[in-house]
């Protein structure tokens, strides 16, 4: 996968990295089918978006735990290519969700949003395609790698701000669960962020807890604060 990720120390690790994320798979499965659930009882369009973008989130992390045993070089860019892209339009999924939380669409603005979403996912895997045949853009797999996760750091602080101040204008206060759980994901990003920078292999173990960590938070809040009481107004607030 990546480059600092192919230190020795690294590989005593390996096993712990991939059940913890095999956990974070189903974990993130969860909260795409409770916020699921959520849009279908509360009938809110824009909020089709967050399942959307965990369902990405949870295919990201599927990637990620195959990428850790694939030693073909060719097949191992690819899926680290396939990983990057997905995992960022995850979150700008949801970022993008929230944004559009109090707007107001007409039908061609749903058909441009629609049709946007449907052709992100098709470009990340032409990219992908293309990675593999040029071989002197492979190189270059720490830099983009940044470049990936910087955009990952943006789109989650802008969704934490979107959370935390939705809840203070009147959400239910217990629902501060969900913005602690996008602030471990952001930790998460930022631990891959500077293992990447700092060739440190060990921060991909907290990355991996912390991806876990975050779904968790949010899978309880969903639980208990909202679709378990049927706390629906409240909840369309956060």
């Amino acid at each position: 996968m990546l480059d600092f990720l192919e230190k020795g120390s690294f590989v005593a690790s390996d096993n712990v990295v991939f059940f913890v994320t095999i956990s974070s798979v189903i974990a993130t499965s969860i909260v795409a089918y409770y916020f699921f659930r959520f849009y279908r009882i509360s009938g809110i369009g824009h909020f089709l978006g967050i399942p959307a973008g965990f369902t990405f989130l949870s295919a990201s992390h599927a990637l990620f735990a195959t990428g850790l045993w694939i030693e073909n070089t060719r097949l191992s860019n690819l899926v680290t290519w396939m990983w990057l892209i997905t995992l960022s339009y995850s979150f700008s999924l949801i970022a993008m969700s929230y944004y559009y939380r109090s707007a107001e669409f007409n039908d061609r603005t749903k058909l441009i949003r629609t049709m946007s979403y449907a052709a992100m996912p098709v470009l990340g895997l032409l990219l992908a395609i293309e990675a593999m045949s040029l071989e002197q853009w492979l190189i270059s797999f720490k830099v983009l790698d940044e470049y990936f996760t910087g955009f990952n750091l943006v789109a989650l602080g802008y969704i934490i701000i979107q959370c935390v101040t939705a809840i203070k204008t009147g959400g239910n206060p217990k629902s501060y669960y969900i913005p602690a759980g996008f602030i471990l994901l952001w930790i998460a990003q930022f631990s891959i962020l500077s293992g990447a920078l700092f060739d440190n292999a060990s921060t991909i173990v907290l990355s991996a807890f912390a991806n876990l960590a975050g779904p968790t938070l949010i899978i309880y809040a969903l639980h208990r604060s909202v679709l378990r009481r049927g706390n629906i107004a409240k909840a369309t607030k956060t």
